[in-house]
């Protein structure tokens, strides 16, 4: 299972606000892996998406390459790759990072059953709005 990383905000009485950021394993190998295959209701084209994720743990960032091959029914294939990285963030970090944007961490728990942090693979972060002076 990949850890996660979730926030919840509340930023007005009663008001919620969940986020939630899927990353993967940081020291995890980087095969291209299909993710899924699909048929384009609309062309009638196979479409595969596949990811591939490399570690940078110095730079704390995982580079992920998403390629879609579309397979047109005369069997011609177009590609297309997109590549992104995703950047690691510490607990300290997105405490400093919500503090910044006007909000106050009360909890921080390991995952949505309420595990300790270091227990759950994730991160879940609960924050309150300050109080406008």
């Amino acid at each position: 299972m990949s850890p996660r990383l979730g926030v919840v905000v509340n930023t007005r009485a009663g008001g919620r606000s969940p986020v939630t950021v899927d990353w993967d394993e940081v020291d995890a190998p980087a095969p291209l892996l299909l993710d899924w295959t699909r048929t384009d209701p609309a062309t009638g084209e196979l479409v595969m998406k596949m990811v591939a994720a490399e570690a940078d743990p110095a730079r704390m960032v995982r580079k992920l390459t998403y390629i879609y091959d579309r397979v047109r029914r005369d069997g011609q294939l177009r590609r297309n790759v997109f590549v992104t990285e995703l950047r690691y963030s510490t607990q300290a970090e997105i405490t400093l990072l919500l503090q910044q944007c006007g909000l106050r961490v009360t909890h921080v728990y390991g995952d949505y059953d309420l595990t300790p942090v270091g227990i759950g693979d994730n991160l879940v972060f609960v924050a309150r709005a300050e109080a406008s002076a």
